[in-house]
């Protein structure tokens, strides 16, 4: 009787062995160390309108997380182009994890309510294949389809 269940304890402290191993992440075990927390967007002083991120831009700067946070930089136009994939510093492959955004115009955090809609997308196109990018509403409604089309052309016209 002691047999059996010395070898019936032995194969369940191997089950749970196994199960623990199995069901939990490898990312629990193994954490990236190029994960990020914290999102900021940076706009210039007194920017209004639609603000532009472009990924995959061959020769545009990279993203780079510090301190576990991703800083984006725009242009006074609003316009960021990185090389960057658009799933820079995410948890997995289908999300980003837990995260915070903040967005400021010049030093000052700016309240919910002036970001008026926050999405992303992707294109195909001739020069470059598929892109994907990231559309921000500062102020009041201003993303367009217009405001992405007129953006992509003169990133076409810079590497034509």
């Amino acid at each position: 009787m002691k047999k059996y269940s010395f070898v019936l304890g032995l194969a369940v402290i191997m089950g749970l062995f196994i199960l623990i191993v199995i069901i939990i992440p490898k990312h629990w075990y193994f954490p990236r160390s190029e994960k990020f927390e914290v999102i900021n967007y940076h706009f210039s002083e007194d920017y209004q309108g639609c603000a532009i991120v472009i990924y995959n831009v061959p020769d545009a700067p990279t993203l780079e997380i510090n301190d576990k946070m991703i800083n984006y930089y725009f242009d006074d136009h609003g316009i960021l182009l990185t090389s960057s994939p658009q799933d820079f510093g995410w948890e997995g492959k289908g999300h980003s994890g837990f995260h915070r955004a903040n967005f400021y115009r010049g030093n000052q955090l700016l309240e919910a309510e002036d970001i008026v809609s926050h999405s992303t997308g992707e294109a195909e196109l001739p020069l470059f294949g598929k892109i994907y990018y990231e559309q921000i509403s500062v102020g009041y409604d201003a993303c367009r389809s217009d405001s992405l089309d007129s953006v992509i052309r003169k990133l076409q016209e810079r590497n034509s």
